[in-house]
């Protein structure tokens, strides 16, 4: 049955490349003048967003991005998190549970089995804190941009008012 391997592989692969590539003309037909613009001046985002309740209402600034360095340090952390928490923390526990001989890259599986159980669940809390820590960052670093754009659409209409 070993032999099928091959086979098997070159078929889906085939076929994955067919379809995508269908997918693409398709799309590139339909939208490529329009994706050609985007590649060469980067997605264009109003600075202000149209206010929901009317011409009266005050406009809120539209999806805000994080600062590079800031989103820099959440995917780092969401990276760890993810890695430590999937791979290291949670399959390696698996693994370890029904005494696989596949250690690979699993730190854990390289220990005596008490010790297995004790790396996992520390992998698994580190993963578990990257995560919550990325969150809070982006989190607490998006909510200062929505009360700074607040406060210049406020000192905006102020000054309009004047």
């Amino acid at each position: 049955m070993q032999w099928l391997g091959l086979p098997a592989g070159l078929i889906t692969g085939l076929f994955c490349a067919w379809l995508f590539g269908r997918l693409a003309y398709r799309r590139l037909s339909s939208q490529g003048p329009e994706i050609l613009d985007i590649m060469r001046k980067g997605p264009q985002r109003d600075p202000v967003a149209v206010p929901a309740g009317g011409a009266n209402a005050p406009a809120t600034p539209a999806r805000q991005d994080l600062p590079s360095g800031i989103a820099a340090v959440v995917g780092t952390l969401m990276t760890l998190g993810i890695l430590s928490l999937v791979p290291q923390g949670i399959v390696a526990l698996v693994l370890g549970s029904v005494h696989a001989k596949v250690y690979g890259w699993f730190l854990a599986l390289h220990f005596s089995a008490p010790d297995r159980v004790l790396i996992s669940t520390g992998f698994i809390l580190a993963g578990l804190a990257m995560l919550a820590g990325a969150a809070a960052i982006a989190w607490t670093t998006r909510r200062r941009q929505r009360r700074t754009a607040t406060v210049v659409s406020q000192l905006a209409e102020s000054t309009l008012a004047v």
